[in-house]
């Protein structure tokens, strides 16, 4: 049996097969995107990550970023690709983003889905349960989404005189956080209005439950976009009790818009095995309207780290060939052609050199005998 440390290749290998092959079966094509991006561009477009990207100079003095999102490099390819006809889109790539004190370099890698289509909850919905059965293709059941809306909370501290906009991500942290001491310090320092702060406290809770928690926020919406966001999340809700999948979903109401860029649906995607959300995403046409010339987008990346943690090591998919051949030097064209033959009927073989012509079935680790290889092969 395989160690742990000598399955961690073999298990992005497997991830990054699998889900490229099952992105294509909804219709996605694979694009690949740019390392560097210059500064100014970051800049332009608000796409700071905290902070934490990881600059150089170029040989004439130019401040690149070394890529720390993954989704203002697709927009950036997406916007010099004249076809329209498909608009979806798959990546594979690592970004890169100093988190640490020391200047220890953090490296992830990750897998995204984004589709530059206009917002509908046909299509939110089936990006969602892209999200989830993707996660059931690898094997990964054990699995809760939660589901939430840009608009919902920031509707509401728009209304707030008191709060700044320089001010609304201190309170939206709070909430993420469910730091409710916190939130109620800050909102008293702030002299808030009680009708206000009342409303921001009980959204700090609003979690949990998708059809308990939607009808609490009814009560907590006092505005057309706060109930529009609500809509919308009804509507994408809906069409996932279509798929079977509503009860994977939760809604948690308090989550932060990461980043800044997202403006419709967002949701992110836990398993009980992991230290953090595997999957996140959302819809952000504004972005896409600005960078990529897009009437719409919504999508999802997904940490492969974080995954790959939670695959079992027993998997046999991580080594994908499924019958070995072994040919001497006499023997080589009858090995060649039922190689051929093998490959042809959809196996993995590999075909290698050995003391004596044999097949080995390499999931049941036996010799095959003559009249298993014919039936194989159907001869």
């Amino acid at each position: 049996m395989l160690h742990r440390e000598d399955n961690t290749q073999k298990k992005y290998a497997f991830l990054k097969d699998t889900l490229s092959m099952f992105y294509k079966k909804y219709g996605y094509e694979q694009i690949t995107i740019p390392m560097f991006m210059p500064y100014e561009l970051y800049k332009k477009f608000n796409f700071s990550h905290q902070n934490e990207e990881l600059k150089l100079i170029d040989g004439n003095g130019n401040i690149l970023v070394i890529r720390a999102d993954a989704t203002f490099h697709v927009l950036k390819t997406v916007s010099t690709l004249k076809s329209k006809e498909n608009e979806k889109y798959f990546y594979e790539a690592k970004v890169f983003r100093n988190m640490n004190k020391d200047y220890t370099l953090d490296e992830i890698n990750q897998t995204g889905v984004e589709c530059f289509l206009k917002e509908s909850d046909i299509v939110d919905s089936d990006i969602i349960a892209l999200a989830i059965n993707s996660l059931f293709a690898l094997g990964i059941k054990d699995i809760r989404l939660d589901l939430s809306h840009a608009d919902f909370v920031y509707a509401l501290i728009e209304e707030i005189d008191e709060i700044k906009k320089d001010e609304v991500e201190i309170v939206h942290k709070f909430i993420e956080q469910k730091n409710r001491d916190d939130l109620i310090s800050y909102l008293d320092k702030k002299n808030v209005d009680i009708k206000y702060k009342d409303k921001l406290i009980d959204i700090c809770m609003l979690f949990g439950d998708f059809e308990e928690v939607i009808n609490k926020a009814r009560t907590i919406a006092i505005n057309d976009k706060m109930n529009d966001a609500l809509d919308k999340i009804e509507g994408v809700y809906n069409i996932l009790k279509l798929y079977d999948l509503d009860k994977y979903v939760y809604l948690d109401l308090g989550f932060t818009n990461a980043m800044n860029y997202y403006s419709g649906i967002m949701f992110k995607v836990y398993s009980i095995d992991a230290g953090g959300e595997i999957i996140n995403g959302g819809r952000y046409d504004r972005l896409a309207r600005k960078i990529a010339g897009r009437s719409g987008a919504c999508g999802f990346s997904q940490n492969l780290d974080l995954t790959a943690q939670i695959l079992s090591d027993n998997n046999d998919d991580f080594f994908s060939v499924d019958y070995l051949i072994y040919s001497i030097k006499e023997d080589i064209k009858k090995g060649i052609d039922m190689s051929k033959q093998l490959r042809a009927k959809g196996y993995n073989v590999s075909l290698m050199e050995g003391k004596n012509f044999k097949v080995v079935d390499r999931k049941k680790n036996r010799n095959l005998k003559r009249e298993e290889i014919v039936n194989l092969i159907g001869e």
